[in-house]
């Protein structure tokens, strides 16, 4: 019988348990928003509307502030990508991992699998590109990101230039519409200079592009200190950059309701 080595056992019982705990928190929420669809947070009208396939490749507002505005371009390829990134450090691991799987996971099987494309990453100390296909079923979207986000990284920290980088470089060679998430509690943990200007050259680059209807950081802190930082290192993405708060990580509504929006 072949012998299990330690680490292989830890990494695929932590992976078990993410997709446990996520599949359990789904679970409840459905049961939960069952009994209380007569206040729902947002507008439902776009939640059933499908979101959107790409072909492969390689704004700011206040949560309470729901503002929508038209693409700046039509959509006449009727494509969209979805890039989404999902911070796997240990920090975010405890305060919204599950949470972060859930909503990919519910974003992905909105979207259509006959027109649509996903894209995932990985984000910590290093950026991995997990997924870029035809957008899964939820039930695969969670087995696929659990399998490759259940590895605990070495660092607590997340570096999230790079992606921001790579999602800049990215854009500029779809032909569709486009939507960028980022699940992290927003933090950059480098801190040299030079990776705010990493970033703030990739927002300026995406704030150019206007297949980029929507940029959004899913999972961001609650303290000024965090949101004043976003706010300065993509700010140039105007009201295309979306900070939801992470009480609202959870919460996808905005995504739905802008992509039906950029389907009318």
């Amino acid at each position: 019988m072949k012998k299990v080595t330690t680490p292989a056992l830890v990494f695929a019982v932590s992976t078990l348990l993410i997709v446990i705990v996520a599949l359990s928190a789904s679970l409840f929420q459905t049961n939960h928003h069952r009994d209380q669809r007569v206040t729902p947070m947002l507008s439902t009208s776009a939640q059933s509307a499908p979101l959107a396939r790409r072909a492969p490749s390689p704004g700011v507002t206040h949560p309470e502030h729901n503002v929508f505005p038209q693409p700046a371009i039509a959509n006449s390829h009727g494509q969209l990508l979805l890039i989404g990134a999902i911070d796997s450090s240990a920090s975010w691991r405890k305060a919204g991992l599950g949470k972060s799987i859930i909503a990919a996971a519910k974003l992905s099987s909105q979207l259509d699998p006959n027109k649509d494309r996903l894209t995932l990453y990985r984000v910590d100390e290093r950026l991995n590109e997990f997924y870029d296909q035809a957008p899964l079923s939820r039930k695969e979207a969670m087995l696929t990101i659990a399998r490759h986000v259940g590895r605990t990284s070495a660092y607590s920290g997340t570096y999230p230039a790079a992606y921001w980088r790579e999602v800049a470089r990215r854009a500029l060679q779809e032909q569709g519409l486009i939507i960028i998430c980022l699940w992290s509690d927003g933090d950059n943990d480098d801190m040299a200079a030079s990776s705010r200007l990493v970033i703030q050259q990739a927002a300026q680059k995406l704030a150019s592009n206007p297949r980029v209807i929507g940029v959004f950081v899913l999972g961001a802190k609650g303290t000024e200190e965090n949101w004043a930082a976003l706010r300065r290192d993509l700010g140039a993405l105007g009201n295309r950059l979306h900070l939801v708060p992470d009480s609202r990580l959870h919460d996808v509504s905005q995504i739905t309701s802008l992509i039906d929006n950029s389907r009318s």
